[in-house]
């Protein structure tokens, strides 16, 4: 099952950057003869800088997909990494609604290659600060308790999940937090400073 949404997110990011350089090169050559008219070094500058793009570009992604395959992280790659996804996926998203794929699946195949990315980055490394953080919804609709200020306060009434997640936190000593929006949830993170955040949406 997860196979196939890693094989979206690859396949759509290289393929972008292939459409990236064709449109690059595209917009180099058809404006060629004219920039020479404005300066003689203008042709080159250009090239060199639409190199220099499609270069990171296609180092980015081929570092990805290297981290991907290996399943480690490779050093010094992780900020490269992330400002080609920040750049291209918002292209992904339309380059793969005009191929047929849904914005829902090049999403889904995203958080899978993400989920990867970060367990290479933490693979063999002992994590002391993890905070589990979880949506309101779990609590019992009726329960009168506000846990959302302290997890402790839930009495193990069994009626919904935070009872287990409360064991599971003091079992492996992990800290949770549940939040009742984005606003909140950014507060927790910022208050616990954890090295990995095991979050449900």
């Amino acid at each position: 099952m997860s196979e196939p949404k890693k094989r979206i997110f690859i396949g759509l990011i290289v393929f972008t950057v292939f459409l990236i350089t064709a449109v690059t090169v595209a917009l180099y050559l058809i404006p060629y003869i004219g920039l020479k008219n404005i300066h003689p070094l203008a042709p080159k500058v250009v090239c060199v800088t639409m190199g220099a793009l499609i270069a990171a570009l296609s180092i980015g992604v081929g570092l990805l997909v290297l981290t991907i395959i290996r399943g480690r992280e490779i050093v010094g790659a992780t900020k490269l990494r992330g400002i080609v996804i920040e750049i291209l996926f918002p292209i992904m998203i339309v380059v793969g609604k005009l191929l047929g794929i849904s914005k829902e699946k090049v999403q889904q195949s995203f958080v899978e290659v993400n989920n990867i990315l970060v367990r290479a980055k933490w693979n063999g490394r002992k994590l002391d600060r993890i905070l589990l953080l979880m949506p309101h919804c779990l609590q019992f609709n009726d329960c009168d308790v506000k846990i959302t200020t302290d997890v402790n306060k839930c009495r193990s009434c069994g009626k919904c999940k935070i009872k287990d997640l409360v064991e599971l936190a003091h079992r492996y000593n992990v800290h949770l937090s549940v939040a009742t929006g984005g606003t909140l949830a950014r507060r927790r993170v910022a208050e616990a400073k954890p090295q990995a955040i095991i979050a449900v949406a």
